[in-house]
């Protein structure tokens, strides 16, 4: 089964020069990993209108399912994120009537609201209204910059806001759908067990073990067809207190049909807890700790 590729660019100087933490690249790459997507890259670039698009043109040689872009949707003279988009595919820039209504509507219900004063469309504001020729409008219920649907033969292009609830709405309501119709039924199911008693490299050697004779057993039954390079059963050790108390939690996660993912990751769980308490350490879930 081929992978569904995504590559995630946010832009902002904001978060180059570290004054903002880039919360949203976690966000998103937690949900789309489990929508059953692959993170190939993610990107970070300043807002310099070359840059942006050098970066999106060396993206789309990579021919991605999926570009997401985070930030520079709004009305200042940093936000360029549909110009990128239009410098790197060659196509205009075009002021969208659909995304223009839309932005006219939300100023106005801010005036009648009493948020603001004004709620007339002033070039700055009516700027949020110009996408590549072509985008289909992602509607945004949080703030008033639009989205945008990008396609480019093998590859989609969305541009959501970079402000993280606007983002998240956006992506809840719009984007999962079109990534769940891209990957059909396919689900990343994950489950965590813990150990102590030792320390990583004392126990590495259970991860081998456990990996090589599920995804034997899993190859022998072709009960999942992936790639040579993605193994059917993935285990991930992580140290969660080094000074103090060790604790190491084996992070097992499956990429498949749910039923059988999920019944992976439970065997897989299963083994870890028997190697580990057969070598002389504790094992615990997650809500046992």
């Amino acid at each position: 089964m081929k992978r569904t590729n995504f590559e995630l660019i946010f832009t902002g100087n904001e978060l180059i020069n570290g004054k903002i933490l880039n919360t949203n690249s976690k966000w998103l790459a937690k949900r789309i990993t489990k929508l059953g997507g692959k993170i190939t890259r993610i990107i970070v670039v300043p807002d310099e209108l070359k840059i942006i698009s050098e970066t999106i043109k060396e993206s789309l040689t990579r021919k991605p399912d999926f570009i997401i872009t985070s930030g520079g949707l709004g009305s200042t003279f940093d936000d360029m994120t549909y110009q990128a988009v239009s410098d790197a595919l060659g196509i205009p820039l075009k002021l969208n009537s659909e995304a223009l209504k839309y932005i006219e509507e939300k100023y106005d219900f801010a005036q009648k609201a009493g948020i603001i004063k004004d709620g007339s469309l002033n070039k700055y504001r009516k700027k949020m209204a110009f996408v590549p020729e072509n985008s289909t409008i992602l509607y945004n219920p949080v703030g008033a910059a639009p989205g945008a649907l990008i396609e480019n033969k093998d590859t989609q292009i969305i541009c959501l806001p970079g402000v993280p609830a606007e983002l998240k709405s956006i992506f809840r309501k719009k984007v999962t759908k079109l990534i769940q119709k891209k990957i059909g039924d396919v689900n990343f199911v994950e489950n965590s067990v813990f150990s102590t008693g030792f320390i990583e490299s004392e126990i590495t050697h259970v991860v081998d073990k456990v990996m090589n004779e599920i995804n034997t057993e899993l190859e022998a039954n072709s009960q999942v067809s992936l790639t040579t390079k993605s193994p059917q059963i993935w285990i991930k050790t992580l140290v969660k207190a080094p000074y103090k108390k060790i604790i190491i939690e084996f992070h097992v996660s499956c990429l498949g049909p749910p039923e059988i993912a999920t019944k992976n990751v439970e065997q897989a769980i299963e083994l870890l807890r028997k190697y580990i308490e057969k070598e002389g350490g504790m094992c615990y879930m997650e809500d046992e700790i």
